[in-house]
């Protein structure tokens, strides 16, 4: 005697298949999902340039760390110059300085800067 019965009766299970996911141009959906996590290497690296920027910021004057962690924090002119009752256009010239000597502080420290080689569709070219 039956005590119950299945409700998915009759309903197939169906399965992806490279053939069934096919874009018109012959791409699978398999070929268009990227790896985005990061390699050891590279979270290696992140980490070391992550620990970098914040010894080169704990080393600008004080006036320069506080602009540059204002705006790492997302604040922007108008309200750091509320908070610290100093006028936009100071707040302005302390983070514009505060870049600049950063950007020369990163750079003795990481030499000069190479350009990524540009993609085109997708794909890295050689310069």
């Amino acid at each position: 005697m039956r005590l119950g019965c299945n409700d998915a009766e009759g309903v197939h299970s169906y399965r992806l298949t490279s053939s069934s996911v096919q874009g018109k141009d012959g791409t699978t959906l398999f070929d268009t999902c990227a790896d985005n996590h990061p390699s050891p290497e590279e979270t290696c690296a992140q980490s070391e340039l992550r620990d970098l920027l914040v010894r080169a910021i704990d080393r600008l004057p004080s006036t320069s760390r506080r602009a540059i962690r204002n705006y790492m924090n997302g604040m922007i002119a108008v309200e750091a110059s509320e908070a610290l009752g100093l006028p936009v256009g100071a707040i302005k010239a302390q983070l514009s300085r505060a870049r600049a000597k950063l950007a020369k502080s990163l750079s003795r420290e990481l030499g000069p800067r190479v350009p990524e080689t540009p993609l085109v569709d997708g794909i890295r070219i050689a310069q």
